[in-house]
């Protein structure tokens, strides 16, 4: 059917009307801030735009919408900071690492956080920071391994026989190998030691 010049008025009419609705929606989100009533003033308006039917939209001008998509990008963008601000802190909060499960739990609090970020949130993540827990990672590292070296030398005793020697120096040796280019320092000469002793050993086996 065709319609009448009232309708198509009407329809018109219509139409801006609904693009207003939204353009003021948009309007009142206002300064990006990070709070949950900001970020459902902007919901509200791009549920609105979303709504919008293609006629509707003519009504409503480009700039418009980008002020609402640079509204959603800002909001984005302090949440991602946010995130990251507390990534920091939990590796701040890492502190001396010990061979513990709570030095442990710390750690890994941060790494899966920081895993957890938006490329955008970790590139907030200065470099200094990241090293600290990278270092953290490393350290904990070594500490199990001395601790796995300890515990392998303290199963021998006057009483080993060749073998036995010669299956712990592997077994340290590999170990050692294993975190070398770590710069794992602290056991080298023990490591060491117990290299020439599984060479003494596979002589006389």
């Amino acid at each position: 059917a065709v319609l009448t010049a009232a309708e198509v008025a009407y329809l018109d009419l219509k139409a801006v009307f609904n693009a207003q609705v939204v353009a003021d929606l948009i309007d009142a989100i206002g300064t990006v801030e990070y709070t949950d009533a900001l970020k459902a003033k902007i919901d509200l308006a791009r549920s609105a735009l979303n709504n919008l039917s293609e006629t509707d939209l003519t009504k409503l001008s480009a700039e418009k919408i980008k002020q609402l998509e640079d509204a959603e990008f800002a909001y984005i963008d302090l949440q991602d900071t946010a995130a990251a601000n507390n990534v920091i802190l939990l590796i701040n909060n890492i502190g001396t690492v010990e061979h513990t499960s709570a030095s442990k739990e710390k750690i890994d609090l941060a790494r899966n956080a920081f895993d957890a970020l938006s490329d955008n949130g970790k590139n907030k993540i200065n470099d200094e920071t990241l090293s600290t827990l990278l270092n953290a990672e490393i350290e904990y590292e070594k500490l199990s391994a001395v601790e796995e070296f300890n515990a392998l030398v303290a199963t021998l005793n006057s009483d080993s026989s060749a073998n036995d020697i010669y299956s712990v120096a592997v077994q340290c040796k590999n170990l050692y190998e294993s975190i070398e280019n770590k710069d794992f320092r602290s056991w080298h000469s023990n490591c060491s030691a117990m290299s020439h002793t599984m060479t003494a050993s596979a002589h006389s086996l």
